[in-house]
């Protein structure tokens, strides 16, 4: 969401996993340099391999990068904005009119071979 990678990058599963395991990450500038210096303090607080200082969801939502303006829509890297965008217009749900739901009964009824 942040960056075009991961933070964590390997060219097979279990060197992957192993990276993870140890918490041997990188964020790159060419790739991270976009992100803000907060953003980033999120992420390895939320990476981190040891479970009793990883941030907490609680503490997550207080933290100042996800409590402030920086979430802005415009604080956040091109890549992700896009994702925002709806790619289709959301659709409008409305409610059944009597004859649609009357035509629906009909339809039922003639499947089982009964009469209205």
């Amino acid at each position: 969401m942040f960056a075009a990678d991961f933070p964590f990058s390997a060219r097979n599963t279990n060197t992957l996993y192993k990276l993870i395991k140890e918490g041997n990450y990188q964020m790159p500038e060419d790739e991270w340099s976009s992100v803000s210096r907060e953003a980033k303090d999120l992420v390895r607080k939320m990476i981190q391999v040891d479970v009793s200082k990883r941030i907490t969801a609680a503490k997550a939502l207080e933290h100042p990068w996800l409590a402030s303006d920086l979430t802005s829509e415009k604080n956040l890297p091109p890549a992700s904005r896009q994702d925002l965008e709806p790619s289709t217009p959301p659709i409008q749900a409305s409610a059944p009119t009597r004859k649609a739901e009357e035509e629906g009964k009909a339809k039922r009824w003639k499947l089982f071979g009964k009469k209205k």
